[in-house]
């Protein structure tokens, strides 16, 4: 560390050079990767009542991928709190476990329900290209060729159409 004054002012600066300025900069960005790393695995609380702790519960078990306990609490909500406040994300969520367990049949039923029930939220669009996702990996590729070609015509500009292009041209080709 050097010491030096700027002209007139006599105001003292320090500043670090070498090896003390490198180790200086790694330990900061290795606190920042570590705080960010903290952030991002921070657990989801909601403050609130039974219906929001279910759902905290919910989220973290989904999160961990532990996708049965996380099913059981969606379900829960679903049939104790109909009117939670988010009871579409309830919806959603519960569909998408039932998906990773294989469960194709029911998390169709379930992503359905969310774009009959709710059309205009934002994860009614999110619904259909998981219909369509669901039937892909049956090898259903009729009704794939179908939900895909709806979610393109429907949502255009949806990040996901790309892939919906993608899935689309597989199931055509798995066709023959």
């Amino acid at each position: 560390c050097r010491v030096w004054f700027s002209g007139g002012s006599r105001q003292k600066h320090t500043f670090l050079h070498g090896t003390v300025f490198k180790t200086a900069f790694n330990m900061i960005k290795r606190s920042a990767l570590a705080f960010a790393l903290f952030v991002l695995a921070a657990p989801v609380v909601f403050a609130g009542g039974e219906d929001e702790a279910l759902f905290s519960s919910a989220e973290n078990s989904f999160k961990a991928r532990d996708y049965a306990v996380a099913l059981k609490d969606y379900s829960e909500i679903l049939e104790k709190f109909p009117t939670f406040r988010f009871i579409v994300d309830a919806k959603y969520s519960r569909a998408w476990c039932l998906y990773e367990l294989g469960h194709y049949e029911e998390a169709i039923a379930g992503f359905r329900d969310v774009v009959e029930d709710h059309p205009t939220h934002p994860l009614a669009n999110e619904s259909v290209y998981k219909i369509g996702q669901s039937f892909f990996d049956q090898k259903k590729y009729d009704s794939a060729i179908e939900i895909f070609s709806q979610f393109i015509r429907e949502y255009p500009l949806h990040p996901k159409t790309a892939n919906a292009h993608y899935l689309l041209g597989q199931a055509y080709y798995s066709l023959g």
